[in-house]
């Protein structure tokens, strides 16, 4: 069943379409600036600082792809076209007091989650920051939770 969609439902899609996209543009060049800032590695603190801002650009980069995805699909479904991620890695999962720690052995990369429910999200962005693709195109698979 297809729903029908009133004018200026259309012209409103159309409006959000192009301001995510347009945000979508900027997030893609202060990542690139980043990273290029992150090239010329001038100090270690300088160093942490700018993987963390790659890795919160990577995640507004992901919800960003994400709501162009669901206007596309509610609003323009002949132009939607489905996303599977690109690379697959496995991640091992652990309790650490109040934290949960990630471990990437692929990157030999740990990171830390406060939740459990964030730690699929935060190994994917820490992930995307270090080899430097968006998080849509990556996966991770839980293979040991402790």
């Amino acid at each position: 069943m297809v729903a029908l969609v009133q004018p200026a439902e259309m012209r409103q899609a159309e409006y959000y379409r192009a301001v995510l996209a347009e945000r979508r543009a900027q997030v893609e060049d202060e990542l690139a600036d980043q990273s290029a800032a992150l090239a010329e590695r001038p100090d270690v603190r300088r160093t942490r600082r700018l993987v963390e801002t790659i890795a919160d650009k990577r995640k507004e980069q992901f919800e960003l792809d994400c709501l162009l995805r669901a206007l596309e699909h509610r609003f323009f479904p002949r132009r939607a076209k489905p996303t599977n991620p690109v690379r697959c890695f496995d991640i091992e999962v652990s309790r650490r007091g109040s934290w949960w720690t990630v471990t990437i052995p692929e990157i030999a990369a740990v990171a830390k989650a406060g939740r459990r429910d964030d730690v699929e999200m935060v190994a994917r962005a820490h992930i995307a920051a270090v080899i430097g693709i968006p998080i849509a195109e990556i996966g991770v698979r839980v293979v040991c939770e402790s």
